[in-house]
């Protein structure tokens, strides 16, 4: 624990003065049960999928660097996606309020998590995949596209080559 934040990862071994490396070939299954989570993140090029149904307030993901985060089945208030660098987020089920940020090359892949309003701000050539069945507002700067699924009313502002597709 530091901060109140369960970390989980590997220890690092010195090699030589300022040289460290984490190596390790195989799956480390963890389960873990809380009364309540705010957060799930992953750095580097871990991966992180959640098993059974999650529930919660609100809600932050975050992925920095070429990770990948799964949430197949939520339930929430508010959700917050990040992802910095070529990492993904994929998350199914539903929330009325859904924020998506993506940084880099990433890719958010939310068009099975059913919400109301969407927002979603691209820097890069990242895609969002999103599903809103009021409203989304889109702000891409780049070369990066968003795919909404639902019939949102949608608000768009695009600096680059990036789109807006509704499907």
């Amino acid at each position: 624990m530091d901060n109140g934040r369960l970390r989980i990862g590997t220890k690092r071994e010195e090699r030589k003065a300022f040289t460290y490396s984490t190596r390790f070939d195989g799956t480390v299954t963890v389960y873990i049960t809380v009364p309540a989570i705010e957060e799930l993140s992953v750095s580097g090029s871990g991966q992180l999928k959640t098993e059974g149904d999650l529930k919660a307030e609100a809600l932050s993901l975050g992925v920095s660097g070429s990770g990948q985060l799964t949430v197949p089945k939520l339930t929430a208030d508010k959700l917050q996606s990040t992802v910095s660098g070529s990492g993904e987020i994929t998350v199914a089920g539903t929330c009325p309020q859904h924020e998506a940020r993506i940084s880099g090359s990433g890719n958010v892949r939310a068009s099975d998590l059913r919400t109301e309003a969407s927002a979603i701000r691209i820097s890069g050539s990242g895609d969002g995949r999103l599903y809103a069945r009021r409203s989304l507002e889109a702000s891409i700067a780049g070369s990066g596209d968003v795919y909404v699924r639902g019939g949102a009313n949608v608000k768009s502002k695009i600096a680059g080559r990036g789109r807006v597709h509704q499907e």
